[in-house]
């Protein structure tokens, strides 16, 4: 029987606005046979990627922070204890260098934008506004409030540029090598160019357990578009932008409607010889 690895991100996939999971997203990881594993990967860091794996309860790993830091469940480490005896270590994690730290601030405090840094455990901020008041409700935790970011050991920082634009601090980003994508409209996301979502996937996929597995992805925004390619098999949504669905090999329904419903039946084909179907709207 064929396994399959399915990436899910999470918001705008699993997560409406409000934080709140989408009515199909239980029954999309629980109700599907036992050849099918999940593996979460979003922006968002590891302590909140845990808490929405142990409330889904059928996930086997983390790529955080754009696939910076990947977690498998394995009951083996301590390092990221969750409910119900459950135990998540790190296998892969990328930092950023001194210098690469040095180049973002640099960047970033020359347009005078707002830095975020997230680490393992905690992110900090150098200023408390209503953009990190509203970012810590997604995350789940208050923010430490430093004069500055350097000598600290992130894996990812998110400079935010407001209403001002992001064309500024992009050309000064394209020639330091670190990756980027835009979020949320004003929201720049960087990662050491070691890490990105693809490599985040592809660390997972080349685990022994899923050797040999169909690599499925679903996402519905730009910063997905690295593991959506790395995919076997790529599912997004009606609503995506056509730059997404384009890149997909198959279009669902809105995941509010029937999409994680018709998605969880498409997958559960695989293990039996299905290829699944294409889905329109």
């Amino acid at each position: 029987m064929t396994r399959c690895l399915v990436a899910l991100d999470v918001d705008g996939t699993l997560v409406d606005e409000t934080n709140e999971l989408f009515g199909g997203a239980m029954d999309l990881v629980r109700g599907v046979p036992s050849f099918v594993d999940f593996a979460l990967c979003s922006a968002r860091p590891l302590w909140s990627l845990v808490a929405i794996a142990e409330k889904l309860g059928n996930v086997s790993y983390i790529a955080a922070l754009q696939g910076a830091v990947v977690a498998v469940r394995d009951g083996r480490s301590t390092d990221y204890p969750s409910g119900a005896g459950a135990k998540w270590r790190t296998v892969y994690q990328r930092c950023f260098t001194k210098e690469e730290l040095r180049d973002i601030c640099s960047a970033a405090r020359a347009s005078r934008f707002d830095i975020w840094a997230f680490g393992s455990e905690k992110w900090c901020v150098e200023a408390y506004t209503s953009l990190v008041r509203r970012e810590q409700f997604y995350t789940g935790r208050k923010p430490a409030i430093v004069r500055s970011i350097m000598g600290g050991k992130f894996y990812k920082i998110v400079v935010v540029v407001g209403s001002r634009g992001a064309s500024s601090i992009v050309e000064r980003l394209a020639k330091k090598r670190v990756r980027h994508s835009i979020s949320k409209g004003n929201y720049i996301e960087i990662v050491s160019r070691k890490a990105s979502r693809y490599k985040g996937l592809d660390v997972l996929a080349g685990m022994s357990a899923n050797k040999g597995s169909i690599i499925a992805a679903v996402g519905d925004s730009g910063n997905d578009i690295g593991m959506l390619e790395f995919a076997d098999v790529s599912f997004t949504f009606a609503s995506s932008h056509p730059s997404i669905k384009n890149r997909c090999n198959v279009v669902l329904p809105d995941p509010s409607g029937e999409g994680l419903v018709m998605l969880r039946r498409i997958i559960s084909q695989w293990g039996v010889g299905g290829e699944g179907e294409n889905v329109t709207s």
